[in-house]
């Protein structure tokens, strides 16, 4: 029954007028906090819009786009257990989403962030995931991917709730991050997968004295190896919540650059 309401109010939300969000700026809440998208959300054929990236890493996941194909690739990456939790495929174009069986997820993990390999794992996968419909086809957007409100309820499985007084979207993730957290889930996902194996690890910068290029929702940690003798830190690297945007800071220069690896 909980399942069946929480998609008649997916429903209702995707099917507001057009008219009406063209009079008040649609807002979106994530957690209890209003966070502002750029590019907008925005009204299509009375379906309702968002970004995908946006609204996914804002709820821990992690998205991955494959320019040549057209794919997109949504994952919810488990750092402490080294898997992957949940992974969602789509392909711009077509009206359906694939949520991929769990016991392909390890295969898709230790193929690791090169592009072939991982793809090909993906495509093997495909033959066992759960079709997904959607209301509209994903279309790109200001060189963003959006995809339906609805669309984002089931993939993602949250709760949403519309507040009509404020023209506000109300998502609120079962498992509650911390901002640092989300930001330490994002880096890690982007690191190679030579990385994530002994003897590195990942530690947060709980505070230094170099200028960070943001002023807020900026998060540093080091990537380090960790020897039982010694500990040598290779990068530190900063996160912006604010735009996910990747940062390393360059000792040479004496400065954060925007990591063209990451980005």
């Amino acid at each position: 029954m909980k399942k069946k309401n929480l998609a008649a109010l997916a429903l209702a939300l995707t099917c507001l007028p057009g008219l009406v969000f063209g009079q008040k700026d649609l807002k979106i809440q994530i957690n209890g906090k209003t966070v502002e998208s750029k590019p907008a959300a925005f009204v299509e054929d009375n379906r309702t819009l968002v970004p995908l990236r946006f609204v996914a890493e804002n709820l821990d996941y992690q998205v991955t786009w494959f320019h040549t194909s057209q794919e997109i690739l949504i994952s919810k990456e488990n750092p402490e257990q080294k898997s992957l939790d949940r992974v969602i495929y789509l392909k711009l174009g077509q009206k359906e989403a694939f949520v991929l069986a769990q016991e392909d997820l390890d295969a898709i993990y230790k193929a690791g962030s090169e592009e072939k390999h991982q793809r090909e794992k993906i495509i093997q996968a495909l033959a066992r995931a759960k079709k997904v419909p959607l209301d509209v086809k994903p279309v790109i957007r200001e060189e963003r991917t959006f995809v339906p409100l609805r669309a984002v309820v089931e993939l993602l499985q949250e709760k949403i709730s519309w507040d009509q007084e404020n023209y506000t979207i109300k998502i609120q993730a079962k498992e509650v991050k911390t901002d640092e957290e989300i930001a330490y889930t994002m880096l890690y996902t982007k690191l190679s997968s030579d990385y994530k194996k002994p003897p590195y690890k990942l530690f947060v910068v709980e505070a230094d004295d170099l200028n960070p290029p943001i002023k807020t929702n900026f998060y540093r940690f080091d990537l380090v190896e960790d020897h039982p003798s010694h500990r040598l830190t290779l990068v530190r690297y900063g996160v912006d919540l604010n735009k996910g945007h990747f940062y390393s800071y360059d000792v040479s220069s004496d400065q954060w650059i925007l990591d063209p690896k990451l980005n």
